[in-house]
């Protein structure tokens, strides 16, 4: 009978010391980072600025023009969208009173008694709200009250899993 148990050990060792795959064990190159001079931001701005949604075709000609990989000139745009959606949500305001929140909503409807009409009501518009939180405080306050919600349906058996 043949004995395989050397060459199995020979051929598992073997292929734990040496990559099967190269491209997964492939060192980075070693040159160093360049920056994008100042004609290629300028052009990359532009370019941006007339369409901020690029496609391969104006991705290959931007890579064309600039001398930057494609990949270079896809993460630039990538980075500019997530800039202007970070900036965007930046300029809320970082702390909303309730009666801000809820401008329109937050009126007090009384019924105003008259001698002839009852029924009249009126707003009253001197209602305010007076805590201020943030709006992550909101947000997170509302999950809560979710999630008390769901136990609660779930210790009486009334809460189905869809």
């Amino acid at each position: 009978m043949l004995d395989n148990r050397g060459l199995c050990s020979d051929l598992l060792h073997h292929s734990l010391l040496t990559p099967t795959h190269s491209k997964s064990y492939r060192k980075k190159s070693s040159r160093k980072r360049k920056r994008k001079t100042n004609d290629q931001i300028l052009l990359l701005q532009r370019e941006f600025e007339n369409n901020p949604e690029w496609n391969k075709d104006s991705l290959a000609r931007l890579t064309k023009l600039t001398g930057l990989t494609e990949a270079q000139v896809y993460k630039w745009g990538w980075d500019q969208k997530k800039k202007i959606e970070f900036s965007s949500y930046s300029k809320l305001p970082s702390t909303l009173s309730l009666s801000q929140l809820f401008e329109n909503e937050c009126t007090q409807v009384l019924y105003k008694p008259q001698e002839n009409n009852i029924s009249e009501l009126f707003v009253d518009n001197n209602m305010k709200c007076k805590e201020v939180m943030p709006p992550l405080a909101v947000d997170m306050d509302l999950l809560l009250i979710q999630k008390s919600y769901r136990r609660s349906m779930e210790a009486f058996g009334l809460h189905r899993n869809i």
